[in-house]
Parts: structure tokens; C-alpha cells; sequence
């Protein structure tokens, strides 16, 4: 596999807002908001919240939101809480 095939995505852990990079086939990328089941080293949960191959952007872009989902707010929350 070339490694011009593939790029690094951004997961947050849903319960405590872990960031994890998992490497995607460009060909296999999934939607941001894509839920993957992965455990948790740190929590033990199994549910990460898929932010894409520029995470960062994707929560600058959320917080520029006016009206923000519950998932969008949770998400926000766990991002800004992991960093405290």
C-alpha cells in the first residue's frame, strides 16, 4: 500500500475525549460524525466520535456554530475537557 493512499484520522472518545489516529484507505474514508467502535485504553468505553483527517478544523468549525446539535455540544465539551 502506497502511503500516498492513505491518511490519518482523528477519533474522540465519546466518554472521555481522548484523541486517537487511525490510518484510512482513501478509498474507505467515513463521514465525520461516523461512530467507530474501538476500546478505550483510558475509560473503557467502545464509542469514538469520527472528526476526520483535519480534527482540529472540524472542532474550530463547531464552535463557530450558532446553533450547535447535542452531539455537536458534546462533542465541544469532551474536546475543550481533555485539555484542562
Amino acid at each position: 500500500m502506497n502511503n500516498k493512499d492513505t491518511i490519518i484520522s482523528d477519533l474522540i472518545c465519546l466518554n472521555c475525549g481522548n484523541i486517537f489516529k487511525i490510518p484510512r484507505k482513501k478509498s474507505q474514508l467515513r463521514p465525520i460524525g461516523h461512530i467507530k467502535d474501538i476500546h478505550c485504553v483510558f475509560c473503557g468505553e467502545n464509542k469514538y466520535y469520527e472528526l476526520g483527517e483535519d480534527g482540529l478544523r472540524h472542532i474550530i468549525e463547531i464552535e463557530k456554530k450558532d446553533n450547535k446539535n447535542n452531539e455537536e455540544e458534546k462533542i465541544l465539551k469532551l474536546y475543550k475537557g481533555r485539555n484542562k
